[in-house]
């Protein structure tokens, strides 16, 4: 999961329904995306990558002859413009909040997933990597657009890897969603996206990986081919794989395995993969067999899903049901990877830049806050706006009582002006009580070690 994005991101973002109290500075939010990994990236979500060259561009490609596309490796995708991640017509990341920060504050951290060679129509072969549609394309929560590029950190910079080739995403939930709104969509949910590798990248078949402190080194298991799952109705669950073993591959939460569940026309359910944020995109295999299963996408705890792997190249190319492994070849173990830089290295460098690069920001706000400062600050949050609504609650009645006794407005208009207050409350409530859940679970889930 990319840091910021999704289930994936288990770190809570504070969205008080008033105006009021910020719930962090800038500098606080950048810390959290470096700590998430989905966007910011921000763990599939999403996440602040950098490696520990001296910030600046990217660097082309390099000579390297150990693999740096592989599957459970680290994997970073940049905005088209780092200088203005919000957008072209809007300011620079420090007009708009006065802080400095890192080149690559806002790159997007994922893992990358399997490796292989796509027959195509016209007798050739693309050799091609797939993953989490979330971590290549669309906009962020924060309305940052990524770029095509994509690249791994290595020792000495980043090593371009391919560039963007096609991406799907429907109905995967946003760092903003309710619980509610983001299990509905879940169940429905379509998330992959297909890199498509630079000529001679050197690559690695075989799934492994490393945590974000680069311990934890799983040892590599040669995928063979993939899981072709037959075509489902939307909305359509089967329970024929409950039980099957499953493991994933992740550049923050190394190798973790667990039991499958279920799955629909797009997505595998499982149990105990603990998906971390910026494992997003990462290879989940059968460690059975080593049939490719899917890509991580979504998970809260325990409870995680990922991508069909059998329907990204079923839809990406084409390819008719039950035919996938006679169109996709998994690359060959390679046995020598690149020297990847792990995910706390980069979040190191940033942190020493804020510090840096900002002397006037204090210790507070450079740190993140933790799931119980954000509980407390949801709930908080919520008080002063029921105290508020209270308030204004005694201002509608009397207004009310005075116009109609006045004749300012008659008792239908009264009654319409209520309703809309009404609704507006509901809303109000509604939203905080969504914001104290999901701060809730997050610091339950923390409690627990799952974040």
């Amino acid at each position: 999961m990319a840091e910021g994005l999704n289930w994936n991101n288990k770190i809570h973002r504070c969205r008080p329904p008033r105006e009021g109290p910020k719930c962090s500075t800038f500098a606080s939010v950048i810390a959290r995306r470096i700590v998430s990994s989905t966007v910011l990236l921000g763990l599939a979500l999403s996440a602040i990558p950098t490696s520990q060259a001296a910030p600046g561009p990217l660097p082309g490609t390099k000579t390297n002859s150990h693999a740096i596309a592989a599957p459970g490796a680290p994997m970073r995708v940049r905005p088209y413009d780092p200088e203005r991640p919000f957008g072209p017509d809007q300011p620079g990341t420090y007009e708009m909040t006065g802080v400095h920060t890192h080149p690559e504050a806002f790159t997007r951290v994922c893992s990358q997933g399997p490796v292989g060679d796509v027959a195509l129509e016209n007798g050739g072969t693309q050799r091609v990597m797939l993953t989490a549609g979330h971590c290549l394309a669309g906009t962020t929560d924060q309305g940052i657009l990524m770029g095509q590029d994509v690249y791994a950190p290595i020792r000495g910079g980043y090593q371009r890897v391919g560039s963007v080739g096609i991406v799907r995403t429907v109905n995967v939930p946003s760092g903003y969603d309710g619980l509610s709104t983001a299990a509905r969509k879940a169940r429905n949910s379509t998330d992959w996206g297909i890199v498509v590798l630079d000529p001679g990248i050197p690559v690695d078949g075989a799934a492994a990986s490393r945590d974000r402190f680069g311990g934890q080194p799983s040892s590599p298991i040669p995928l063979t081919g993939v899981r072709d799952f037959p075509t489902l109705a939307p909305g359509e669950f089967r329970l024929d794989n409950f039980g099957q073993p499953l493991c994933k591959d992740g550049a923050i939460g190394a190798r973790k395995c667990g039991v499958q569940l279920a799955y629909n026309a797009d997505t595998v359910w499982s149990w105990g993969l603990d998906y971390a944020p910026g494992d997003s995109g990462g290879v989940n295999f059968d460690p059975s067999n080593g049939q490719i299963v899917g890509m991580t996408s979504m998970g809260i705890g325990p409870l995680g899903t990922a991508q069909r792997a059998d329907r990204a190249l079923e839809v990406g190319y084409d390819i008719p049901d039950g035919h996938v492994n006679e169109k996709f070849t998994p690359a060959a173990a390679a046995g020598a990877r690149a020297d990847f830089v792990p995910a706390m290295e980069e979040k190191t460098e940033i942190e020493q830049y804020l510090r840096e690069n900002n002397p006037t920001l204090t210790e507070e706000q450079l740190t993140p806050p933790t799931p119980k400062q954000q509980f407390d600050t949801a709930v908080h949050a919520a008080q002063q706006d029921a105290a508020a609504i209270a308030g204004d609650t005694q201002t509608f009645a009397v207004s009310a009582a005075v116009a109609l006794a006045a004749g300012d407005a008659s008792p239908a208009e009264v009654g319409d002006s209520a309703h809309r207050f009404n609704n507006a409350v509901g809303a109000y409530a509604s939203a905080h009580a969504e914001n104290i859940a999901g701060a809730g679970l997050n610091w339950a889930l923390d409690e627990l070690g799952y974040n």
